[in-house]
């Protein structure tokens, strides 16, 4: 849930310096193969968003960087990050809404784990058809881990559709009861990426 910075100051390509990048930051506290591979998917999505591609345009390239992240770290005992990603999202497909949500979690799974939250993630953000805000309120009505969850949909949804798909009176509620001034740290981010590659 805490890898979106890592996409937003990495471009998508080459895509091993954006894993090299995402193994570096989860090797502290999450050094396995299952941890590495999930943010690396996530990363993906976040920086090929900034790219100006769609959630559904990016699900190639999060694959493939599920897929070497999780030759990193710890290797494996519990299954394939790529392949829960892909299940997940075949259940999504075609599906919409808060009650497809509840379902969806109970295959899924909505615990801490990442084989759980993060497949779930990503069926969320396709549930939401990639509204950031629909993703918010989806995640917030699943139970369980919905705090991560909810970070890493909205956080791919929001990268991918832009600040302008946020219902903006909701923002600003948000801003103003946390007292956030985030416009500092996202010139920062940006200010990182512009010297790791070009901004479109």
């Amino acid at each position: 849930m805490r890898i979106v910075p890592v996409g937003i100051t990495t471009p998508p390509e080459p895509l091993s310096r954006l894993v090299d990048a995402v193994e570096e930051t989860c090797r502290l506290t999450h050094n396995t193969a299952e941890a590495i591979g999930s943010a690396s998917a996530v990363a993906a999505i976040v920086s090929a968003g900034l790219n100006g591609a769609d959630f559904e345009s990016s699900l190639g390239l999060a694959l493939a960087a599920a897929a070497e992240g999780e030759t990193r770290g710890t290797p494996a005992t519990a299954g394939s990050i790529r392949a829960e990603i892909e299940k997940a999202l075949t259940l999504a497909q075609g599906r919409r809404g808060h009650d497809a949500a509840i379902a969806l979690a109970a295959q899924i799974g909505t615990s801490v784990s990442a084989l759980q939250s993060v497949p779930m993630a990503f069926a969320v953000v396709r549930l939401a058809a990639g509204d950031p805000w629909d993703a918010a309120m989806m995640s917030a009505v699943i139970g369980d881990d919905t705090d991560t969850i909810g970070a890493i949909s909205c956080g791919m949804a929001g990268a991918c559709a832009g600040m302008s798909k946020l219902p903006q009176d909701q923002w600003e509620r948000v801003r103003s009861v946390n007292r956030l001034d985030l416009d500092p740290v996202v010139d920062g981010l940006l200010a990182i990426r512009r010297t790791r590659g070009a901004m479109p």
